[in-house]
This record gives C-alpha cells, structure tokens and sequence, in this order.
C-alpha cells in the first residue's frame, strides 16, 4: 500500500546522507601535546610511544555511567585541555565544515560547528566495539573525526545507519594527508582492532544552527500528491483494517534518531530533513494536518533454539553479526513476530508548540517507513527462554522518531483520540464562544466517546461540559457512559444544577440508562454519598431522592444474594462492616426523605438474614438513632438476640456444629470430627487434592480448627486440631449478646 510514497522518498532524500569524509593535506595542521611538544605529521612509533605514556585508558558512557572496560573499550586519551592546535587549522577546519555541511544534507543558511573533544590513540591490539556517542553537550549533532597521518593496518571504522554502512580503512592517502570523517551523533560506529602500527585520531564535537523549517521554496511532488490524494480522499474499500474506525492516519517513521530534548522541525537531518519537507510541501497543498512525535516500537518474536534444532543463528539485520549485542547471543532464531505495538509521544505540532499530554498507540496498517524497524538497532532486548506451555520468547524495543499526518477536517476527532483534555478544553471555548458551534464540535467527537468514560475522564470536567453545552439529548449522550461513578460529594452542587437545567424528568431517565448499563461492579457508586446526596436533592427533587434509596437498596439485596450463594463463613465475616455501612446510609436517606415504609423495610429486611446481619450487630447499628423509627420491630429484635444467648459451653466439650458448605464423602467425615464432643484432634491421610479440598472447607467456615499437613508417609496426613478458643469464643460471645441486650433494651424505653 504504502511502495509508491516510500520509493518516492527514496528518490528524494540521499539515504547515504549520514556520514561523509573529506582528505586535506597534512601541512594545514600544527599539533602540540602537553608536556611531550609538538608532533611531527606524520606521526612515527618513537612519538607514539612518548604520547602513550602521557595518556590514560579511555572510559565510556553508558546511559548515566560512565565506566571502564577493556573488552568494550581499548584505546588510549588525552583530554582536550592539553592539546593546542594553530590558527591556520581553525581557519581550515571551518570551511571544511561548510563541505560537510552539505554533504550532510543539512540547509546551507545554518551554521556548523565544531569542538575538541579528545585525542584518541590506537596500538597493536585496540578496538572500541560498535557503539553510539552519546550527546556530549545540548544541541550536539555530530561527530567528526580526524584521522592524523601515520603507519598502521587494521583500525577500520565501520559507521553504520541503521543497516546501511561506510567503511574507512587505512590507505595510501590516510598515511599520508589528514582524513576528515564526519556523522550523525545517532549512527551506531566502531574501531576494529588495530593489527600493526598506531592509529591517531582528533575527535570533535558538532553543533548546528539550525534555520526556521520552511518549505515554501518546495514544489509540491506529484507523486507523492498523487498518493495522499489516492490515502486520504480517494480510499479503497479494505485498503485499511480500521478496526476502531476513527479517522485515517498516516504515520512515517523517520530514518534518525532523535531525544526528546533534540526533536524538531529544524533539528531534522539529512534525508529526513529533505523528505519531511516534501512531505510538508504536499500536506499544506491538500489541508492536510503534519505533527513530530517520538515512536517507541515493542515487538515479541517467537524463536526457535538453534542448539535443537541444527540451525546455524540467523539475524534479521542482513547479518550485521559483528554488533555487540549480549543480550541477543544466545543460540536461537527469529520464527514469527508474535505482537508489535507502536506508542506516540511527545508530540510537536507545525508551529512548533509541544504536546506532551497527546499520547497514541497505532496499528502498522497506519505505519510506513525508508528504513524498516528490521535494520534498526534496538535499546533493549530481553530473551525468555522456554517456560512450560510458553514457547521461547524475544522483546526488542526501538526509539524512532515519526511524522504523522491526517485531514484538517478530522482535526478535533483526532485531537480527542490523543488527548481528550485538550479536545475538552477546546469544545468548551466554542460553547462560551458561539453555543451553535460548540454543539456542533460536540456532536463531532460524541461517536468516539468510550464506553466507560468514567475510568478516563475528570467527572467533574464532564458534569461542567454537560451543564454548559444547553441541550438535554447531548447532555445525555455525554452522561450515559459516566454511570453512578459520579454521584459523590465533591459533585454534588454541579449534579443539581444539571437537574435545575434539564428538570427532574430527564435527571430520571438519565438514572435509569444508568441503571440498565450497571454491572456487577462493586466500585460504581459510593454509597457513603447517599445520605449527602439524598439530603441536598430530596427538598427539590424528592423523586430523584426516592430513586436513589430505592435503586441503592436494590443493589445492595443483589450483592447480599450473591454473597448467600457463594460467600465462605470467613468473607461474609470480613464483608460484614461494609454491608452495615451501606445499610446505615439507606436507613439515613430513608430517614431524610420522609420514606417511613421503604425505612420499615429496609429494617426489616436486615432481620430477615441473620447470616449477613447477626441480630446483635443490628443493634449496634439502630443504636442511636431515633428511636420512632423502629419501635415496632423492637420486641421482635429482642427475641432474635435473647435466642442466641446460650449457657456457656461445657468445659470438655469440643463439639463444633457450624453448617459445612459441601456435601461429599470427605466433608462428611470432617463434619463427625466436627460434631465430636470428645475428639479433639484428627490425623487424617489424604491425597494432595483431597487435603487442599478439606484446607479451603475449614479456611472458609472460619472455625477454631487448626488444619496442618504433616510431610511423611504416602499419602501425607491432614491434621486437623481443635483449639482452646473455642471455649473463649464461646464466653466473649456471650457477653456480646448480654451487652447487645442490655442496649436493646435501653432504647426500648420502660
């Protein structure tokens, strides 16, 4: 889909604009060296060896560090602050750099520069592995080296831009003229070993001005205008799999590198910068909206052990086997890339603003490139060898950098897929602006609303978007995926000056959409809010105030249901001051709103359950409150209690009749242990799945049993103990109940 726009760029941009050279004669350098003296070009091995003495081994950056080691690393430095160059050199240097300029690609009216970073020796033996400079100095671009006239064999350098390679190696000229080697600060490079003789090097630092990024003095490209017509406007049936059917995008993947303090416009280089300004040219012509952003690209690969399998290890990179890659050394190849994903950050829009907010992942439907994501060297890479029913696995990650492109009618909806807070504050301006347009900008990006809006957006945002846009039916449509999330307290006062606008009528409806979407969803109202809510809607909107108790009191009867179904003994414990929670907040909106028979019935139902609601906790929970309220159940309440008081358990008496949730072979047997007043401890063989059977029955009852696995024989033992807590459970529970009682009977009155 995307051959005819890469292959246009190909043309375009000069792939092999990352690294150039140049040869000047060895006179236009003067070269001293504290405290050895000048130096004679070319350089002879009785100076080299005096420089050696002066030099120290070179360290390496890597990521924060910076660190010693002869087997990345080998070669001798001096520092910059010892080395003296003449006047004549600079002069040369600076219009050298003009040439390099160009042939790098990057525009004439900017400025290169360069620094002195170090002075580099080379003997027999040392190398420095393939690595990337990192950026020495904000604004670093480039590295330039100057190879100094002298005898040696070995020591090439390799420059590689993702796949594509220069090689320099010593020659007639090298040994006798100065060699300039300039390229990209992104370019992965190294030294191979040198075999005989000395290897001398100046290595610099390179900056550059870059002008403004301008592309009126660009003709727009036929070809490639013919292809974003044919993309975006002209699009054939299933040419996309646009599975989220959101509005056509175009991502290309740019051939350099960039951080996020280097990316944009101006900053673009060599082919990048001659085909975004095609790109741009075009994309201005045909209203076409054109933003930078960083491209983070994940890929898992399935692999194949090439120990099992016979295979000689293969690599994705045209077989760049020489790169130092010690997490991909292992004995596998590629099979199949399993998932891939691609996240866009940090965006840039034309003018230059940054958008740090938008984030994006995209499909490689959308993504084309030059230079693929097979050629680039990754950042990382973390290989899983085989794990059971998992096969091996290979994770690489990449950096890119993208330019990405969409229709300027599809500005908003694509605003709002990226960052849903600019696209908010934006639909927000427009309604105080011009209601019309705001409406209209609403109704744009309402078919891309998610379906759980409540998990993504600030409610109150939302609540505030819904009061301002002035239409019931796009209030609505905004509301609906928000759901009960919203109804707490920090709310409170925009919910009712949504109910104020729209009328008690349509905040019921919204209600009961919301009612019908609710799922099991434990966490889709927060039931401490009721009684506050209730409180400040019920003297307006009393039946909003009755919907709410009534709906709350619903839910709360579904989660007991489930909870009777499928709860162990031991959770329903653990759950029990969240039920009371809830059910003190229903009994006080109850309260507030006047609602004596759904009060009643809510006491009542609390009665109703004992398991859920044990009759002395009820009357922790009426206790004070006011006493009218419940005065009929009052009697009744103290049958249910007086019932469970009991004579203390005999000492000696080890019986336990709670109710075991199972009724199988096993829990039978546990249940005459249980039963035994006599038996207090069980040594029971039982085959492993048995025993964790018989663990999660007596875990559950949340009974005074102690049930430990002794590790000996076939098969090992279950053994299973009474406690002495049974005894002081029994007497603590008592006196709960004589306590509950007594305050019972306190609120009753004479």
């Amino acid at each position: 889909m995307f051959d005819a726009f890469t292959s246009e760029l190909k043309n375009i941009g000069d792939l092999n604009a990352f690294c150039t050279s140049l040869s000047l004669p060895n006179d236009e350098l003067s070269l001293s060296v504290d405290p050895v003296g000048s130096i004679a070009l070319p350089i002879s091995e009785r100076m080299a060896k005096a420089l050696i003495v002066e030099a120290e081994l070179a360290k390496f950056g890597l990521k924060d560090q910076t660190l010693l080691d002869q087997e990345i690393r080998n070669t001798w430095v001096i520092e910059k602050s010892r080395i003296q160059t003449n006047p004549q050199w600079e002069k040369t240097l600076n219009s050298s750099l003009e040439i390099v300029r160009d042939k790098l690609g990057l525009p004439s009216e900017g400025q290169l520069s360069a620094e002195l970073h170090n002075f580099l020796i080379y003997m027999p033996g040392q190398f420095f592995k393939s690595h990337q400079d990192s950026e020495k100095a904000d604004g670093m671009l480039a590295t330039l080296i100057v190879l100094l006239p002298s005898e040696f064999t070995g020591g090439e350098l390799i420059v590689d831009q993702h796949g594509d390679k220069l090689f320099f190696e010593s020659n007639a000229e090298t040994r006798s003229n100065l060699t300039l080697i300039a390229f990209y600060s992104d370019c992965y490079h190294e030294v191979k070993e040198v075999k005989s003789g000395f290897r001398f090097a100046l290595t610099y630092n390179l900056f550059f001005k870059f002008p403004p990024f301008a592309t009126k003095s660009v003709v727009s490209n036929p070809k490639l205008k013919a292809f974003f017509c044919s993309y975006f406007f002209n699009p054939s049936p299933g040419k996309l799999s646009d599975v989220s059917k959101t509005p056509t995008w175009l991502v290309y993947l740019l051939d350099h590198q960039y951080t996020q303090s280097s990316l944009a416009w101006e900053n673009l280089r060599g082919a990048d910068r001659e085909n975004v300004h095609h790109i741009v040219a075009c994309a201005e012509g045909l209203g076409l909206t054109t933003h930078l952003a960083l491209a983070d690209i994940h890929e898992t690969w399935g692999t194949e052990d090439d120990s099992y399998y016979g295979f000689q290890r293969r690599n994705r990179w045209n077989d760049l086997d020489d790169r130092d890659d010690s997490s991909e050394s292992e004995n596998y190849r590629l099979v199949e890339l399993i998932n891939d994903e691609i996240e866009l950050r940090h965006w840039i829009d034309f003018s230059g603003r940054k958008l740090d907010q938008r984030r994006r992942f995209v499909g490689r439907d959308n993504v084309c490139w030059t230079k693929s994501v097979d050629e680039c060297q990754p950042f990382k890479s973390e290989y899983e060898g085989f794990m059971g029913n998992y096969g091996n696995t290979l994770d690489r990650w990449y950096h890119r950098a993208a330019i990405i492109l969409w229709k300027k009618n599809d500005e908003l909806v694509n605003t709002f897929i990226c960052d849903h807070v600019e696209a908010i504050h934006l639909i927000e301006n427009r309604l105080k602006e011009n209601l019309g347009e705001g409406q209209a900008a609403l109704r744009e990006i309402l078919p891309y609303w998610p379906a759980q809006a409540h998990r993504i957006f600030d409610s109150q945002v939302i609540l505030k978007l819904a009061v301002l846009v002035s239409d019931d039916e796009l209030a609505s449509k905004l509301l609906n995926s928000i759901g009960f999330a919203v109804l707490s307290e920090p709310n409170m006062d925009l919910i009712e000056s949504l109910i104020d606008k729209y009328g008690e009528e349509w905040a019921l409806d919204l209600l009961n959409e919301w009612q019908k979407l609710r799922g099991w969803d434990r966490t889709d109202f927060e039931y401490k809010s009721l009684y506050s809510l209730v409180q400040k809607l019920s003297p307006k909107y009393f039946r909003v105030g009755q919907w709410l108790i009534e709906s709350q009191f619903s839910k709360l009867m579904e989660r007991d249901s489930m909870d009777l179904k499928t709860a162990s003994v031991r959770d329903r414990k653990n759950g029990l001051k969240e039920r009371f929670d809830f059910a003190l907040a229903l009994l006080l909106a109850s309260t507030e709103c006047d609602e004596d028979q759904t009060h009643e019935s809510i006491a009542q139902y609390l009665m109703k359950y004992p398991k859920l609601y044990p009759p002395s906790d009820v009357v922790e929970l009426f206790f004070g409150l006011e006493v009218k309220h419940y005065v009929q159940f009052f009697s009744e309440l103290d049958s249910r209690v007086s019932k469970e008081l009991q004579a203390p358990r005999n000492q000696g008496d080890w019986s336990i009749t709670e109710h075991i949730p199972h009724d199988c072979r096993d829990c039978e047997y546990l249940k005459n242990f249980l039963s035994s007043s006599t038996t207090q401890r069980l040594v029971w063989p039982l085959a492993k799945d048995r025993r964790q059977h018989i663990h999660q029955i007596v875990s559950g009852m949340d009974i005074p049993v102690k049930h430990e696995t002794l590790h000996q024989g076939s098969p090992h033992k279950l053994i299973l103990t009474k406690t002495p807590e049974l005894f002081e459970k029994s007497i603590s529970q008592t006196k709960v109940i004589e306590k509950s009682l007594a305050k019972l009977r306190g609120l009753k009155g004479p």
